[in-house]
């Protein structure tokens, strides 16, 4: 039945089964019909609206959403699929039941911390180049093209092996108190 109740109109299902509007694109718009609230397409999308604004839309391959997406759960994906970021999507982060995996197809990857006004890297890969960590944003380990580089102290609770002794490179001083090992070849 269609009533007004003497505050507010409504469209009430007042039998058995279910209440079904039937059309080829059915469209809800507010009272004043100067905005759309939501749109239902047949055989496509279903656009929902804020403020006259497209937010939401059902797509032949999903959805699409315009804005922020505020969820208070969790995202959740099924192995091997990927979130992927960036208009061109070339930062993809991805879990394939066994290992993760974080791709980018352009620039670094660098794990930073900003809390508290600070802004510090705290490992950096860059592409066919070095990895870095750093402690309080300085570098103390670098890999480069022909090992690796330690800026400060090294501490080694085990046996340091060294194969080829006939080039150690040291600013400093090297302290070996036990167990060095350096092979005769």
């Amino acid at each position: 039945e269609i009533l007004h109740d003497g505050s507010h109109s409504r469209i009430k299902d007042v039998g058995t089964g279910i209440l079904s509007l039937s059309a080829s694109q059915l469209n809800i718009q507010n009272a004043a019909v100067s905005e759309n609230m939501a749109e239902f397409f047949e055989n496509g999308a279903v656009n929902l609206y804020h403020d006259n604004t497209k937010r939401f839309e059902t797509t032949s391959s999903g959805i699409s959403v315009t804005g922020n997406v505020v969820a208070s759960g969790h995202v959740m994906l099924a192995d091997n699929l990927m979130i992927r970021l960036g208009t061109g999507y070339d930062f993809e982060l991805r879990h394939t039941g066994s290992h993760n995996y974080l791709n980018t197809q352009n620039g670094n990857i660098e794990l930073r911390h900003t809390v508290g006004g600070a802004n510090e890297a705290m490992l950096k890969a860059i592409p066919n180049g070095a990895v870095m960590l750093f402690h309080n944003g300085s570098t103390k380990f670098e890999t480069t093209s022909t090992g690796a580089s330690v800026t400060g102290n090294l501490a080694v609770s085990g046996v340091l092996t060294y194969d080829d002794v006939t080039n150690v490179d040291s600013v400093g001083i090297i302290t070996a108190r036990a167990g060095i090992n350096m092979p005769n070849n």
